[in-house]
């Protein structure tokens, strides 16, 4: 084997690892083994490589079939979302090797055939060409990364068609440049060329602009659901103090009651007394982490529970140093709590228990958040990675996980979201600041 033909093999080695590590870097991946990895690279640096043994009667394009199956199989991104960016992966590689082609053509003055064959002008064109191959991909990359998943099917399916589109006309202009044809000259060709790729840079362009209003349209969406919630949340903090004013005038009045039994010597008739009337009362005010916030939080989401018999199991934990700022803990802990509840209203089987855990703890310098509840399987939705309301209408739309997972990461924590046999479970952990 001569040392051309391996230079040849080794750069399309080196392209089939790019198109790989773009795959894995622009999906979210269920499968991000890097075993998986490897059977596209192999798939995709044969078929570059089979061009230089025999003549293939086709063009290279179907390579692209392989990072599109690869993404199918370890990623749970939308469909559309899935071509689109494979489309985009193959404009980038397509726009960029037929743009400089022709740059070398027109600048050298040299035909396709002698850019083609093995000489040192080659070899400068292909360091070129994967280096501006790296460098574009690196861009790309950096596109859309905040506003993953933002836009629906229907604008993305529009840039997808222009990107195909797009896609075909420089393929077209490849072939006429393969086939020497004189009657379209060389610098016509490279003109059109160029702007073809302007077009698609165009279009990305579109794609993130939108795509970046669509997020911020989403945020200010969250972060006015966020304000409700607060005002909720006092509302409710009215509530308890409103229900313990009560509680404490019905108290006076059993225990003037209870002193009278005993004024007249009938205390074993006393002691049953008090004992029926406080085991009839639930204990909404047995939290005590040292913070009143999240005392007032705890006891509102408790007496919700109550009302709906779910059983509440909770590890005493103290809450006067918290990692982040009270009314954001706050937040964080009422949509856990808000979603772990919708969960078990959501369970119609009379034999499956409704219940929900809640533990605090500290590790080092994290504050970790352990969440598990029961759901019924079958009504939880998810759209890609994502989790949904199972609520009517979808009013919220998974705002409460997005909330959680926007505060969190604003704090440089992370947070998890898992169901697995009718247990869902959130975990959330969040540092302190030194």
């Amino acid at each position: 084997m001569s040392g051309w033909l391996i230079f040849e093999i080794a750069v399309n080695i080196y392209q089939s690892l790019l198109m790989v590590y773009y795959v894995r870097r622009r999906f979210h991946l269920v499968k991000p083994q890097i075993q998986y990895a490897i059977l596209p690279c192999i798939a995709i640096a044969s078929s570059l490589s089979i061009y230089l043994f025999i003549d293939v009667p086709f063009l290279d394009t179907f390579v692209f079939c392989f990072p599109l199956i690869y993404t199918w199989f370890v990623s749970d991104d939308k469909w559309y979302y899935k071509l689109f960016w494979n489309a985009v992966l193959a404009t980038v590689f397509i726009g960029l090797t037929n743009g400089t082609i022709n740059l070398f053509s027109l600048f050298s003055g040299t035909s396709w055939d002698y850019i083609m064959a093995e000489t040192s002008l080659r070899v400068v064109f292909i360091v070129f060409l994967n280096i501006l191959l790296f460098v574009g991909i690196s861009i790309i990359l950096r596109i859309g990364r905040n506003s993953n998943d933002i836009l629906s099917w229907l604008p993305s399916g529009v840039f997808l068609l222009m990107l195909i589109i797009n896609l075909a006309t420089i393929e077209i202009l490849y072939v006429i440049r393969a086939q020497q044809n004189t009657t379209v000259s060389s610098e016509n060709i490279t003109i059109a060329s160029f702007l073809l790729l302007f077009l698609a840079v165009l279009s990305l362009g579109l794609y993130k602009s939108m795509s970046i209003s669509t997020f911020r349209q989403k945020k200010t969406e969250a972060e006015l659901r966020q304000a409700k919630l607060l005002q909720d949340h006092y509302k409710e903090i009215k509530e308890i103090y409103s229900y313990m004013a009560t509680f404490e005038h019905d108290l006076k009045h059993q225990l003037n009651l209870i002193q009278a039994l005993i004024a007249h010597n009938e205390t074993e008739k006393a002691k049953e007394y008090y004992t029926q009337f406080f085991s009839t009362q639930r204990h909404q005010f047995c939290f005590k982490t040292g913070n009143v916030a999240a005392d007032a939080l705890l006891t509102v989401k408790r007496l919700l529970m109550d009302k709906y018999n779910i059983r509440f199991t909770y590890q005493p934990y103290p809450l006067q140093k918290l990692p982040i700022e009270e009314s954001d803990f706050c937040l964080i802990l009422s949509n856990i709590l808000d979603n772990a509840i919708e969960a078990c209203v959501q369970i119609e089987e009379a034999s499956v228990e409704k219940e929900i855990m809640l533990k605090f703890a500290r590790s080092w310098n994290l504050f970790l958040i352990t969440c598990i509840n029961t759901t019924d399987a079958s009504k939880i939705k998810r759209n890609g990675h994502r989790f949904l309301t199972s609520k009517k209408g979808n009013s919220g739309h998974g705002f409460g996980i997005t909330s959680v997972q926007r505060i969190v990461s604003s704090s440089n924590g992370q947070c998890s979201f898992n169901s697995e046999n009718n247990t869902f479970v959130v975990e959330v952990a969040l540092p302190f600041q030194e």
